[in-house]
């Protein structure tokens, strides 16, 4: 599964539930940004916990704890998470999942099977983190979902609610982050010239 780390306990991953968190490493973003950026550039540096050791951590945690968070990295990279998410709620535990959103069809499978209580995307972020210009034309234009994620029931509804941004959707959801990428290769040297995280080689 790719389980990378383990907190023992705290109180503000899942509100208003003590809660142990499990992190896995990966994602298909390389956000500069991300909290947790060693999990997502340089996953393979760090060792992998064994689901003995990984369930006989679980066993410590009754009692003292009444949920697990999976975060990362990205859990919905994981074809098994369906699986530990699975066994986690067998031991009567809460399951809170946080995600980028990329892979809507495993979120709605987790949903349709009740298997997680609880999923965060976080956005406010980057909307912290963007630019002035940029941000008023966010504010007046709307935030354009595109990707998995925009698939995902309601979504457009709850960015609004929590952002008090108009949300609309791209043209073609899917691919239009594909060819997004496509315009910026064709336009690589306007494309050195924007600050981002990572140094794109050349």
């Amino acid at each position: 599964m790719g389980i990378k780390g383990l907190t023992k306990s705290t109180l503000i991953d899942y509100p208003g539930h003590t809660t142990a968190t499990l992190f896995v490493g990966g994602c298909q973003f390389k956000c500069p940004f991300c909290h947790n950026g060693t999990l997502v550039t340089k996953p393979n540096s760090l060792p992998d916990l064994s689901r003995q050791e990984l369930f006989s951590f679980l066993e410590t945690r009754k009692g003292l704890v009444d949920s697990i968070c999976i975060t990362g990295g990205e859990p919905t990279l994981y074809k098994d998470l369906k699986r530990l998410i699975y066994d986690i709620k067998q031991m009567d535990f809460l399951v809170k999942l946080d995600t980028n959103g990329y892979e809507p069809y495993q979120l709605d499978q987790l949903l349709k099977e009740n298997l997680v209580d609880y999923i965060s995307m976080d956005i406010k972020n980057c909307l912290e983190k963007t630019p002035p210009e940029l941000a008023g034309d966010i504010i007046q234009n709307g935030i354009v979902l595109a990707g998995g994620g925009s698939l995902v029931r309601g979504m457009d509804t709850l960015i609004s609610e929590k952002t008090g941004i108009p949300v609309i959707y791209a043209e073609d959801p899917l691919s239009s982050i594909v060819l997004g990428a496509g315009k910026a290769l064709e336009n690589i040297d306007l494309l050195s010239k924007v600050e981002y995280g990572h140094k794109i080689s050349r």
